[in-house]
């Protein structure tokens, strides 16, 4: 499974449903191609809204994003309520090394400005379906789909900021509340030790 979006590839998937009483009791897990692996639990019902109480263990999942950051995830997060939206993420997760990079590029505009192809083939527009490229910009796509928010980010230390002269190491706790469009964190990274070169 890929998603090409969210820079995320899961291989070795073993899966397995049991349908009764309106619902599937799901189970398995697969391994991430950077690293770690994902276990999921938990049950879906079968007619909207797609009431869910899902749970996914990970150990040691390597997550990145090339330019913005690497990180290694252990924890267990979980999603009750509506599955398309509505529903509530929450759980704990622990990260171990990570690496967030400054650069001077993540303070220019994130969004490719609308393109508008002619005479494209059928596979050219399968690509950019699965690649996520073709759907409504993304203030709608949070607005159709909002979930949320009880989770835990724990990152007691190897916290690494780095770029533009910055070199820190930071550690902390944060809560995350609210919701995916309106994100409300409580808690603080400290400085463990650091310097800024000018």
């Amino acid at each position: 499974f890929a998603a090409p979006g969210e820079n995320l590839a899961l291989e070795d998937i073993a899966l397995t449903g049991d349908l009764a009483g309106g619902a599937v009791q799901l189970a398995g897990g697969a391994r991430l191609r950077g690293g770690g692996s994902a276990r999921l639990a938990g049950s879906v019902a079968m007619a909207a809204p797609y009431e869910a109480a899902l749970s996914v263990d990970l150990e040691r999942a390597q997550l990145r994003d090339p330019g913005l950051f690497q990180t290694e995830i252990d924890g267990a997060l979980t999603l009750n309520g509506p599955l398309l939206s509505g529903g509530v993420i929450g759980g704990n997760v622990t990260l171990r090394e990570t690496e967030i990079t400054v650069a001077a590029s993540a303070f220019g505009p994130a969004e490719i400005p609308a393109i508008r192809h002619v005479n494209d083939s059928a596979e050219a527009r399968a690509t950019r379906h699965r690649a996520g490229v073709d759907r409504p910009g993304k203030a709608d796509r949070d607005v159709q789909n909002i979930y949320g928010l009880d989770l835990v980010l724990n990152a007691p230390a190897r916290l690494f900021v780095r770029g533009l002269g910055l070199d820190a190491e930071l550690g902390g706790s944060l809560q995350l509340r609210g919701t995916t469009v309106d994100v409300q964190p409580t808690g603080q990274f400290e400085l463990i030790r650091g310097r800024l070169s000018l």
